[in-house]
Parts: structure tokens; sequence; C-alpha cells
């Protein structure tokens, strides 16, 4: 499976259980919202929660691509550099 569709795919399964788990966080962090000794801490919570869920539906994927990408890039090097060596070696030890 190619990495862009396993991206795709993982995404769309794990959003669902990040987005319950966000909207749970709002929900119980709401009720002492109106409390003016724990407003700061459901704030924090609130905000806390949604940015990360954002980050990890956007940065994530984007950095495990990028990763994949120099992991290919890493692996094409490599071959050829492979390639070139054992041709050296041929050559000089003749």
């Amino acid at each position: 499976m190619p990495v862009a569709e396993a991206m795709v795919d993982a995404g769309a399964v794990r959003f669902r259980p990040m987005r319950l788990t966000a909207l749970a966080v709002v929900v119980g962090a709401s009720v002492i919202l109106f409390d003016p000794i724990f407003q700061g801490l459901a704030l924090s919570l609130m905000a806390g929660e949604l940015a990360s869920l954002l980050i990890s539906r956007m940065a994530v994927p984007v950095l495990y691509s990028m990763l994949a990408r120099r992991r290919k890039a890493i692996q094409v090097v490599r071959s050829a550099f492979a390639g070139a060596g054992a041709r050296f070696r041929r050559r000089r030890s003749s």
C-alpha cells in the first residue's frame, strides 16, 4: 500500500476517537469553567486539547510523509553507491 493511501486510511480511522476524546475533555472542563478559581485551568485544558487535536491531525501526517520521502531517497542513494562500490572493488582487485 502506498504511503499516501496508508496515511489517509489511518487518518480516517483515528479521527473519530481523537474527536470524541477532545469533546469529552471540553465538556468535562466546561463544568468548572464558571468557577472563578478553576476558570484558568478549564481554559487551559480546553485550549490544550483542541491544539493537540489540530497538531496531531496536521503535523503528524506531514512529518511522516517527509520521513517516508527521506527514507526512500536514502535507499536510492545507498543502492546507487552499493553498485558503484562493487564495481570499484572489482577493478581494484584485478
